[in-house]
C-alpha cells in the first residue's frame, strides 16, 4: 500500500502545484505586514525579512517543477501569485525605505 502512493507521489507531483498556490497566497497576503515588522523592529526584522523572501522563491520554483504535473493550472495560479507578492513587498519596502530616509 505504501509503495504504490509512493510511485503515485513519484509520477505525478501535484504536490508541488498546490505548494506553489499556497506559498504564492501566503506572500501575496503577508507582504505589507512583513515590511511593518521589518520597519518597526530593526534586530528582529531583518531576520524576518529574509526569511519571508524564501517563501515567494520557493513558490516559483515549486511552480515551476508543477508545470509538469496535472495540476498544471494550480502551478501557474501559485507561480503568478509567488511573483506578485514577491514584487509587490518589493515595491512597499522601497516605498517604506524612500520615506524614512526623506524624514
Amino acid at each position: 500500500m505504501t509503495n504504490q502512493i509512493i510511485q503515485q507521489l513519484k509520477l505525478d507531483q501535484k504536490w508541488k502545484a498546490i505548494i506553489s498556490l499556497i506559498l504564492g497566497l501566503i506572500s501575496l497576503i503577508s507582504g505589507k505586514e512583513v515590511i511593518y515588522i521589518y520597519a518597526t523592529y530593526k534586530g528582529v526584522g531583518d531576520w524576518i525579512l529574509l526569511i519571508y523572501f524564501t517563501i515567494p522563491i520557493l513558490g516559483i520554483i515549486l511552480g515551476k517543477m508543477g508545470l509538469k504535473s496535472t495540476k498544471k493550472g494550480l502551478a501557474v495560479v501559485g507561480i503568478v501569485l509567488s511573483v506578485v507578492g514577491l514584487l509587490g513587498t518589493i515595491i512597499f519596502y522601497l516605498f517604506i525605505k524612500g520615506m524614512a530616509e526623506s524624514m
